[in-house]
């Protein structure tokens, strides 16, 4: 009796425990396991050589290293730059050369059933579209890798986009343009500025104010040193002097019209 007890105690308890391992265990293979062992068995090789223009290979080729589809595959190069992965199922995959010197662009290679190779370019935005490669692979370097930003340095478009000075050239040319530009001597353009200077808006303050600052840019000097307001055109005086006295006479005879 007490032997069947003991029976049946050790009977529980291995059964307890082949529940407990059973349910810590995956008996179903995960995709690893399915991608492992491929339809038809079948295994190829990739080939191709890494290049990097006016460089020697044996600098950069020991830090090199040939990843196809990540590291699902991987493979060294030789000596000379060539490279060959062994063992690869078929279906398409990306290879690229990895070395922290030089920047290769990768590649797609594309592996029938029956074992013919097809490398293209990789696009991931126009999945659609097919460029050709040569096979085998020639991976060409498209220069060095760059860790660093390069520093900015000043130039002439900086100083000339800078707000502070486009603040202060722009009224400077609308100064200089716009007299060339709008025609001052046609007689409506005369017309409209004198009936804008002599509506009831424009008061005499701002008329002498005017005349103040055309006396402060560019006065008008006599012999004895004076400021002459009255004076006419002269025909030697300079260009900008000569435009200073026709706009004080200007405005001087607007003000007497307003008053009168």
């Amino acid at each position: 009796m007490l032997f069947m007890e003991k029976m049946s105690l050790s009977w529980l308890l291995t059964t307890a425990l082949v529940v407990v391992v059973s349910g810590f265990t995956d008996t179903e293979p995960g995709p690893a396991a399915t991608a492992a062992t491929p339809l038809g068995g079948d295994r190829f090789k990739i080939e191709g050589r890494a290049i990097v223009p006016g460089v020697k290979t044996q600098d950069w080729v020991s830090t090199a290293r040939v990843l196809v589809d990540g590291e699902d595959y991987v493979g060294f190069l030789r000596i000379d730059g060539g490279f060959s992965v062994n063992d690869v199922p078929s279906g398409s995959y990306v290879v690229e050369v990895v070395t922290p010197s030089y920047r290769f662009e990768p590649v797609r290679v594309d592996i029938t059933s029956k074992g013919k190779m097809r490398a293209r370019m990789v696009n991931y935005i126009k999945t659609s579209e097919v460029i050709r490669q040569p096979y085998p692979l020639q991976i060409r370097s498209s220069g060095p890798h760059s860790y660093f930003m390069k520093r900015e340095t000043w130039g002439w478009t900086d100083f000339l986009m800078n707000p502070m000075v486009m603040m202060m050239v722009l009224p400077l040319l609308i100064i200089v343009l716009l007299p060339k530009v709008v025609n001052t001597n046609d007689p409506e353009m005369r017309k409209v500025n004198e009936t804008f200077l002599c509506s009831p808006c424009f008061t005499d303050s701002m008329i002498l104010g005017i005349q103040m600052n055309f006396s402060l840019w560019t006065p008008v000097s006599t012999g004895n040193g004076a400021v002459h307001e009255h004076a006419e055109p002269k025909p030697g005086a300079s260009r900008c002097v000569r435009a200073h006295d026709e706009a004080l006479l200007w405005l001087q005879r607007l003000q007497q019209s307003q008053q009168q």
